[in-house]
């Protein structure tokens, strides 16, 4: 993901959720696995994906949270930007 911040507010101006292989030079740094829980607002993802209808959890099997260092350079490839959520 790349965030934006805006100029002169507490948000973002650009969101973008873009693709981009760095799993070469990945580091980890740390990795967290266990039991979660889903709240979901209003979610629109757009495009007539689910007919409509609305995005609901159905059961959650567990959750994983992960911090790692990587390098984003043009050894990569060049980023495809796959969504914007702003």
């Amino acid at each position: 993901m790349r965030a934006v911040p805006e100029l002169n507010g507490p948000s973002f101006s650009q969101f973008d959720i873009s693709l981009r292989d760095t799993a070469a030079n990945f580091k980890l740094k740390q990795r967290r696995v266990g039991r979660a829980s889903v709240k979901l607002g209003a979610v629109d993802i757009g495009s007539g994906l689910l007919g409509g209808e609305p995005l609901r959890v159905f059961e959650v099997l567990g959750g994983e949270h992960t911090v790692g260092d990587f390098a984003a350079t043009r050894t990569h490839g060049t980023p495809v930007v796959l969504d914007s959520l702003i």
